[in-house]
């Protein structure tokens, strides 16, 4: 079926669609409309702090137009969106769901000093290229600032994209968090699929080629963490022009490279064919909403009383759920402080065995070199991901609570409608069953796209429709965190454990100024060292407790209370249509709007 073919489809199911009580059935169907009539594809720059990403995007767009300096600028998300506006348009998206257009001027600034309810930023730019009409560029953060403040980037972008622009500075090479972020690039493509990754080897200076042995080296250890053969370029670093002036990097192959994979034959097929299937989920969906209606017109005020027992049910396991969410909350409150503090004691226990090694060490010098420079940078990486399973055991350990409550509730429906005497209440408690079935397991189409179309808006959100799948995370319903997801939070707290001991270790570095003598020094450097780590132990703490857990409960908490609203929601659309008095018009007409939807659906599946 062609793209004009779907578009017909959706269109003229439309009202009958819209009609639907489920609230994410409008926003699904005007994603796909966009996605059709608009066809988008999304790239992704993600890297280290400084390694080009911003001059990649300006190379494309011919001008400076994004902040590009030695020092890291680009300091949010910000969206490119490339040929499908005949004006230059700037725009804000912000954490509560405003849209705030933006001057110019106003775009740079918060490009470079977001605040803090700014979520990403929009540009919309006019272009003459036709085969890069369309393309949606996704420039983000460095990874440093990646992992502290847009964990979006990690768990929403990558996983939507078309292709991963990957640079790497010539001169620094690949260094470890450039493996940390190929590593989670190669974990979320085992997860939602291969995703195409192109390794831009930056700033090479004129006249070193792919056979250079830096080259060989980095394309090595992206491959090896990325666990495949990977595409890479090389872009030479650009003199500047007779007045001084900096000149774009030529990556006109870069650029056509990304083409080739973005808007190929095989992807929109691919695209229309996963868009067929969505349509056709949603017909599915609304068909299944009809027979409940008709169920409960049918059986009438008869079955107001079990509809309403089994909606106090849904507010029991949701209460219930909020339990458990407060129990394991409280446990890593108690538990955390204990790990931490018993990281922190062997990490002083091994500097100290370390420091007062005497026939190790004959000045200070070269004792904090190896302390500060390796000893207790090695044993907070330990000490966080030993942290980092923990924290991993106990949340998905109320994952499996939160679907034991969930479960049961739906074999209790599932049970008692087997037991109804009154066929039409059975009918009605049976359609029940089968919808919230299909929402607890993440199967309705509505849950697939929620949040597709993003806050850039519903044509211009983050998402390869190709690859979009029925995210099923967690054992409960598509919303609980995963071990997946835990695994990336994880990432982000043993990031930011390791930054704080980071901070924490310029004091040591800076003692190594001082000439302390040989009979002095080890007892002081040791006393330092111990206000270092117990600082450390402290920060860390504190972070656990007033930042990274009120997230967790806070999320958890949203998720459960999104679910079950949703369930109840169900309930309630039933009591209202068995509430009322129908006459054989209106059923007839339901009838009619159901068999439309069906004759729709037969030809898709044609």
């Amino acid at each position: 079926m062609t793209q004009n073919n779907l578009i017909g489809t959706l269109e003229q199911s439309w009202d009958l669609l819209a009609e639907s009580k489920d609230p994410q059935m409008l926003p699904s169907m005007k994603f796909l409309h966009a996605r059709l009539e608009k066809p988008q594809s999304f790239v992704s720059m993600v890297g280290e702090t400084s390694s080009g990403k911003s001059t990649l995007v300006n190379s494309f767009l011919g001008r400076n137009f994004l902040p590009a300096k030695a020092r890291p600028t680009t300091g949010t998300v910000t969206c490119i969106e490339y040929g499908l506006s005949e004006r230059e348009n700037y725009f804000a998206i912000n954490r509560d769901a405003t849209f705030e257009e933006l001057s110019r001027d106003k775009f740079l600034i918060l490009s470079e000093h977001p605040d803090k309810n700014l979520l990403r930023l929009k540009a919309e730019i006019p272009g003459e290229k036709q085969n890069f009409k369309g393309l949606t560029i996704f420039d983000t953060p460095g990874f440093n600032s990646i992992i502290a403040e847009h964990e979006e980037v990690l768990k929403e972008f990558l996983p939507e994209s078309d292709v991963i622009i990957f640079p790497v500075s010539y001169r620094v090479g690949f260094g470890i968090n450039d493996q940390e972020l190929m590593t989670l690039i190669f974990e979320i493509s085992e997860k939602f699929g291969s995703i195409p990754v192109l390794l831009v080897i930056n700033r090479v200076p004129d006249g070193i080629y792919e056979t250079d042995n830096r080259i060989k080296e980095i394309v090595s250890h992206a491959q090896d963490s990325l666990h495949r053969k990977l595409e890479y370029t090389l872009i030479h670093s650009s003199l500047p022009d007779s007045d001084g002036n900096s000149v774009l990097p030529n990556a006109t192959n870069l650029w056509n490279l990304v083409a080739s994979y973005a808007f190929s034959k095989e992807r929109n097929l691919q695209i229309a064919q996963k868009t067929k299937s969505f349509i056709i989920s949603l017909l599915n969906q609304r068909i299944q909403e009809i027979n409940g209606e008709l169920d409960a017109i049918a059986a009438g005020k008869s079955a107001i009383d079990v509809l309403l027992e089994k909606k106090a049910d849904f507010d029991h396991k949701a209460e219930m759920s909020y339990a458990i969410i407060d129990k394991t909350m409280a446990q890593l409150q108690r538990e955390l402080p204990r790990q931490i503090n018993y990281a922190a004691s062997l990490i002083m226990t091994r500097v100290k065995t370390e420091i007062e090694d005497s026939s190790k060490w004959v000045d200070m010098g070269a004792c904090n070199a190896f302390v500060s420079g390796h000893l207790i940078p090695f044993g907070t990486r330990q000490a966080a991901k030993s942290i980092e399973k923990y924290i991993g055991d106990v949340m998905e350990k109320m994952d499996q609570e939160l679907s034991e409550v969930a479960n049961t509730s739906i074999q209790h429906l599932n049970n008692d409608a087997q037991t109804i005497d009154n066929p039409e209440i059975q009918k009605v408690m049976l359609n029940l069953a089968g919808r919230c079935i299909t929402r607890l397991t993440g199967e309705a189409a509505t849950s697939a796209l929620r949040g597709l179309g993003g806050a850039c808006g519903v044509s211009a959100g983050v998402g390869n429709l190709a690859k979009t799948i029925v995210k099923r995370i967690g054992n409960l319903f598509g919303k609980t965190f995963s071990k997946e997801v835990y695994k990336t939070i994880g990432k982000i707290f043993t990031k930011r454990v390791v930054t704080a001991m980071g901070a924490a270790l310029q004091v040591l570095i800076e003692i190594g100024d001082y000439v302390w003598e040989a009979s002095t020094w080890k007892n002081k450097y040791l006393e330092k060292t111990s206000d270092v780590i117990s600082k450390w132990e402290t920060e860390v703490i504190n972070a656990c407790e007033t930042k990274m857990i009120p997230e967790f409960k806070k999320e958890n908490y949203k998720n459960v209370t999104e679910v079950y609203d949703g369930l109840k929601g169900v309930v309630d659309g039933l009591i209202q249509e068995a509430s009322q008095e129908r006459s054989s018009e209106d059923i007839q007409l339901l009838q009619n709007k159901k068999n439309t939807l069906q004759n729709l659906l037969s030809t898709l599946e044609e």
